[in-house]
């Protein structure tokens, strides 16, 4: 997985089940401050885990106008030295993201880690 000045990310944090599952939230934006809230996940162990991710973005337009979208990741098994991202939905004309994401881990609701990222444009 690659990215590229439109991209602003938050750095990896190890998930509380494993130092081995990192992940981070990014927000990508376009030219018309249109943006997107990503889960970015990595896998820098030797074993494979079953992850999950959601993607929840509030954007704030330069009215003021909140602007909401809420994106969900299947159950996929992410393998050693893999990197997958999990695309919230698109939130356009955006001043101000806010972006919540959150990773299950190996099939337990009790194994969610969240993060959170504030991106202005």
């Amino acid at each position: 997985m690659s990215t590229n000045s439109n991209w602003d990310c938050d750095d990896y944090v190890p998930h509380r089940l494993s130092n081995n599952i990192k992940f981070k939230t990014c927000v990508v934006r376009n030219a018309n401050n249109d943006a997107q809230g990503v889960l970015v996940v990595q896998n820098s162990g030797t074993k494979v885990a079953n992850i999950r991710g959601e993607v929840s973005v509030y954007g704030y337009t330069p009215g003021g106008v909140l602007r909401q979208s809420y994106g969900t990741c299947r159950f996929e098994d992410l393998l050693p030295g893999q990197t997958r991202g999990c695309f919230g939905y698109t939130v356009d004309s955006t001043v101000h993201l806010e972006v919540d994401t959150a990773l299950w881990m190996n099939g337990s609701d009790s194994n969610v880690h969240l993060s959170q990222g504030r991106h202005d444009g």
